[in-house]
């Protein structure tokens, strides 16, 4: 069988991905592995995304989210390894955020969320990507890693130039291809100074340094640099896409938020639900180690294979014929593919959860009747793989 897809439907066409979801339904019920590229299969079924996903000596997770090139094994970062190597740098990597050290920083973040929603809670307006979204999730992190806060704005700079996506032109590569070399050399600094004290800090970065792989070995300065500039990027993007998602459904419809602010029991579920509804992450890809078949559809050696998560979790098979709706109603949960699946399940989860039910609490205990302004205009971040507003402007009766 040869994949036919007469939707000429490209995941990764920032058009395609803007409105996607008609285009995903059709796929799934009609093509659920189709080609959309050369050399690239696109998979939509929840059960064929949790097969390849949990199948990593088929579907190997080297290149990323790239459609092609190789990097060297020290620039890989963990959701470009696979086992046997991605074991042991994925304990360090949970070693990192442990439960223990996410509860340790949870009066911090409960404190930071509290002080970025009262910064515009008196003034009845406010953009809620711009002013809560984006900034809770790139201070946390940046605290967890241990930046020093006089480095913070340099740094969230540095964040925002490297989630953009600049990969559409030669300019854009290269000022990318700086960024990264700035900060890289920033990490490695910060490296060289605990090195050099007797008790270094209790953070990410020495974690890292001092959490031994196997057989006495440890990563080295490159690969800490590699993962701390990984665990930046799909920690930050990921909780930001998610508050913002979540948000913009609640106040979307006003019933939604008052009930979640009556009860907060709901918030938990709300949360589950707007990661299945609306993945942060809509796509992740995966390499084909050898000739193999997936749904019918043949799948040569080396081909790209992009899983839909986005999809997935909108299979009515699995999730009942109103999955495209958002639904508080539905209860908690537990087994969409927002997070990923097996070896590879997203290891930031859990602060993830915890950051987006703070944020919320902090809202809604601050702001009241929040509206979306008339004005707005839903606008997708642009990178393709992931979904969000880009902003997210409300009024509501100040605090």
């Amino acid at each position: 069988m040869t994949p036919e897809n007469p939707h000429t439907f490209n995941p990764t066409d920032p058009i395609d991905a803007e409105d996607p979801y008609d285009e995903l339904e059709e796929l799934r019920r009609t093509c659920p592995v189709s080609e959309p590229l050369p050399g690239v299969k696109f998979v939509t079924r929840f059960e064929d995304v949790a097969h390849v996903f949990r199948d990593w000596e088929t579907y190997s997770n080297a290149g990323g989210l790239r459609l092609s090139g190789d990097k060297p094994p020290e620039k890989q970062t963990l959701n470009e390894i696979d086992p046997p190597r991605h074991g042991p740098i994925r304990r360090i990597m949970l070693t990192s955020l442990a439960p223990a050290r996410i509860r340790s920083a949870e009066p911090y973040i409960r404190d930071l969320a509290a002080k970025t929603v009262d910064a515009f809670a008196g003034t009845g307006h406010a953009d809620l990507v711009e002013d809560l979204a984006v900034p809770l999730p790139s201070t946390v992190i940046t605290h967890m890693l241990g930046v020093p806060e006089s480095d913070r704005e340099q740094f969230h700079a540095w964040t925002a130039d490297m989630v953009e996506d600049k990969a559409t032109s030669e300019g854009g590569r290269r000022q990318r291809a700086e960024v990264e070399e700035a900060f890289d050399a920033y990490i490695q600094d910060q490296i060289d100074q605990r090195r050099a004290m007797d008790e270094p800090p209790e953070d990410i970065i020495s974690t890292m340094m001092t959490e031994e792989l196997s057989n006495g070995t440890y990563l080295t300065d490159q690969e800490i640099v590699t993962q701390v500039r990984f665990a930046l990027m799909a920690g930050n993007e990921t909780t930001t896409n998610l508050t913002a998602n979540l948000l913009y459904e609640l106040i979307r419809e006003p019933e939604r938020y008052e009930r979640v602010r009556n009860d907060r029991d709901l918030i938990p579920i709300a949360i589950e639900e707007s990661l299945r509804h609306d993945s942060p992450v809509q796509l992740m890809m995966r390499t084909a180690t050898g000739d193999t078949e997936l749904a019918g559809c043949p799948i040569s050696e080396k081909e790209r294979v992009i899983l839909s998560m986005g999809s997935a979790n909108r299979d009515t098979d699995v999730f009942g014929p109103d999955a495209d709706q958002f639904n508080l109603d539905r209860g908690l949960v537990k087994n969409h593919l927002a997070f990923g699946l097996g070896a590879h399940l997203c290891i930031g989860a859990p602060l993830a959860r915890l950051q987006v039910t703070i944020a919320l609490e902090a809202l809604l205990d601050r702001v009241a009747d929040p509206r979306i302004a008339d004005d707005f205009v839903y606008e997708k971040v642009r990178f393709f793989g992931f979904r969000a507003p880009q902003h997210l402007p409300v009024t509501f009766t100040p605090s």
